[in-house]
This record gives C-alpha cells, structure tokens and sequence, in this order.
C-alpha cells in the first residue's frame, strides 16, 4: 500500500529543512511526486554526512540526495532483480521541474547491493543495514 500522501509530505518537508524557501519548497514538490507510489520511504544520513531519501514498492526503488543549491537534482529508480536504475534529472530553477535528462546507469554511487541485485523481499531497513549506509 502507497504511503500516506500527508506522511510523505511530512518527510519531504523535514528533508528540506535548511534549504531556501523556493528551492526547498520545489525539492519538497519533487519528493511527493516521485515518491508517491512508494510503500516505504525514509531519510538517512549517508556515510559522506549528506541526507538521502530512499523508497521502495512492490515493484522497485528510487533514491534522491540533493542540497537544492545545484541546477537539478537527480532521482534515481530500479526495478526489483535489476542491476540498472534510470537517473532522471529535474531542473530546480523552473517551477514545473521539467525533466532535463534521463540515462541508464548501473545503481546509483555508493548504493549498490551484494551481488548487484536489489532482491523484492528485501526491505528498506535491509536493504540499508547490507549496505552500510548510516
């Protein structure tokens, strides 16, 4: 079951606390639209200090880690059992925040699973703790 649109809102809001107010309100816009259909999302602190936010449904995950000081931020999904994620880039500077690319690239930096493969019986907290990440 998706999680909760005022539950995710939340998150999204504690995740761009720090940020100025346009560009942390157009990073809050971009997690709730992207990570609407995810079952589990969470913050965390990765291993370089930089705040993430990873998500995961029945069918795959998605990863975002953004500042909102650079021109895009990247958001990264993959299905379960694959070993490339699509990184979409969302332009920062425009309200609508357009897509400006997408490519195909094996997981995303510092992220990848054992054996390269992102298990659907693996949860978030899992899948995080395999990973080391803090």
């Amino acid at each position: 079951m998706p999680i909760h649109p005022d539950t995710l809102s939340s998150l999204a809001s504690q995740y761009s606390l720090g940020m100025t107010s346009i560009r942390g309100r157009r990073v809050q816009r971009l997690l709730n639209r992207e990570f609407a259909g995810a079952d589990d999302v969470l913050l965390l602190r990765l291993g370089c200090g930089d705040m993430a936010v990873v998500g995961r449904s029945t069918t795959g995950a998605a990863f975002c880690a953004t500042d909102g000081r650079g021109p895009y931020a990247s958001v990264f999904k993959w299905l379960h059992d694959s070993t490339q994620a699509l990184e979409t880039r969302f332009d920062l500077r425009k309200d609508s925040l357009p897509g400006l690319a997408s490519s195909s690239v094996h997981y995303p930096p510092g992220i990848g699973c054992p054996g390269g493969h992102l298990s659907p019986e693996l949860g978030v907290a899992e899948f995080l703790h395999s990973n080391q990440v803090e």
